[in-house]
């Protein structure tokens, strides 16, 4: 397994904070998700999916602990883990998905991600996240 660099993408009020452990290939996203440009935003994300995929021993983690994201984000991001889930798809590709107690709106968004990708999404109910 190759060695990744790891990097870091400060929150905005529109953006998430993004960070990942090259070492541990943790890739952790955090806040909110409405940035005006969805698609620029998370082409760094969806070029490090690429590079991991042509990686000897292709692994991924992605902690996804967002307390919004609009519709434009929902569709990006479910675009992110649809390359995940085909370009992994010989390694491994695991999703902790955390959701607040009382966020029905995630829970439910998280639900449907699972139901609708072939991936290993598990969704971990926290009193605050």
């Amino acid at each position: 397994m190759n060695q990744l660099e790891s990097f870091h993408i400060a929150t905005t009020r529109t953006t998430p904070e993004i960070n990942f452990d090259g070492e541990r290939r943790l890739l952790e996203f955090r806040g909110v998700s409405s940035p005006e440009n969805t698609m620029e935003f998370y082409r760094p994300i969806f070029e490090l999916v690429e590079q991991i995929a042509s990686d000897s021993d292709p692994k991924l983690h992605l902690d996804m602990k967002l307390v919004h994201f609009n519709s434009s984000s929902a569709k990006v991001l479910f675009d992110l883990l649809q390359k995940v889930e085909a370009e992994l798809q010989d390694g491994e590709a695991k999703v902790d998905w955390y959701c607040d107690e009382d966020d029905d709106d995630m829970i439910e968004a998280a639900e449907d991600f699972s139901d609708l990708l072939d991936l290993e999404i598990n969704i971990l109910i926290k009193e605050e996240i």
